[in-house]
């Protein structure tokens, strides 16, 4: 471990690929290298990285309902999209961003329809429009984007899968205990097969897997999540590979859990125990097969492959830290400095 020359405030928001950073002080948004140098300084609230890390989705206005869509390039150029910062996702290639679109203003706020819009600038095309009543406020909501490139999205008390590059609307069968206007986007997997899903009432994780909607496997136990905790906003799942996730075991143990090796009724050995007992609350990172994580106060890096648990020596003094992996370990972020952690 040793000290990084990045010191920003504990609200960063790291690139997916763990290059660069982007913090929000007062109504300025810097986007930063891990090494500290400063890319970009613009007055601005409100960013998102989008999944590639090729950018910030931004908001380039503060209006009485979601804001216009722009990007912060990692250059610092601004590319204006026709969209707005209404939970945007990507296409498989990059190369188109898709929406949700607002209408209206203030408390009397529609939301109707889905757009898409080229990466790089340009016009919108629509490529969901609801079925339901013109008074209902929130008809639709983005889902996902699956590796075929199908949007997957809410429709009233439907839940509906479109090619990006058109064609007709497919509707799902919806299974028990599914209430499609609870529902809401989480993550996808990495290879964009499984688009994971929180239902809020009641509380309960789904998922669109194999062109069906079901339920998220009782026998996996709970999705351990990291980043997210000063939002109040559920955290991002820990993903092993392409369809193996990070799990809590109904037992309390560490595990990975293979979702390809999962079929609805049946058992299967998908579960495999990582570490008996173990906090995963206090997971921070991970990267390459290697876990950041808080045992108490003290910061300890676990090799997943070996089971071999190393503490780092770094006491952390406060619950607030964020940390992302980077080339060749971890990049940690406290209220009383940055550090770099190798790992194992």
């Amino acid at each position: 471990m040793k000290r990084s020359a990045l010191n920003v405030p504990i609200s960063a928001a790291f690139s997916p690929d763990g290059r660069y950073v982007a913090y929000q002080s007062s109504n300025t948004l810097t986007l930063a290298r891990i090494d500290g140098s400063v890319v970009a300084t613009r007055p601005m609230s409100g960013s998102r990285w989008l999944p590639d890390s090729t950018g910030l989705f931004i908001a380039t206005s503060a209006p009485q309902r979601a804001a216009p869509l722009a990007i912060l390039e990692l250059d610092a150029r601004i590319t204006d999209t026709s969209l707005e910062l209404t939970n945007p996702m990507l296409s498989v290639d990059g190369k188109t961003i898709v929406a949700e679109q607002q209408e209206g203003c203030c408390a009397s706020i529609i939301q109707r329809e889905i757009r898409a819009a080229p990466r790089s600038g340009g016009p919108f095309r629509v490529i969901a429009t609801s079925s339901a009543p013109a008074t209902a406020t929130q008809a639709v909501a983005l889902l996902g984007v699956d590796d075929q490139d199908r949007v997957l999205f809410r429709d009233g008390d439907r839940v509906g899968l479109v090619p990006l590059a058109g064609g007709p609307r497919q509707d799902l069968a919806i299974p028990p205990g599914l209430v499609p206007s609870q529902v809401g986007a989480d993550a996808s997997s990495p290879d964009r097969s499984i688009i994971l899903l929180l239902s809020f009432d009641p509380t309960a994780a789904w998922m669109f897997f194999k062109d069906r909607l079901q339920a998220f496997p009782s026998e996996a136990g709970t999705i351990v999540r990291v980043d997210h905790a000063s939002s109040g906003l559920p955290g991002t799942p820990v993903w092993l590979g392409s369809q193996t996730i990070l799990v809590r075991s109904r037992t309390g143990s560490l595990a990975s859990y293979d979702l390809s090796a999962y079929t609805p009724g049946f058992a299967s050995n998908a579960l495999r125990s990582i570490l008996p007992q173990f906090p995963v609350e206090n997971v921070l990172a991970y990267r390459d097969g290697a876990i950041l994580w808080r045992n108490g106060d003290r910061v300890h890096v676990l090799a997943l492959a070996t089971r071999q648990d190393r503490d780092t020596g770094l006491v952390l003094t406060t619950t607030d830290a964020v940390a992302s992996g980077i080339t060749g370990g971890f990049l940690l972020i406290t209220g009383s400095g940055s550090y770099e952690i190798s790992a194992p």
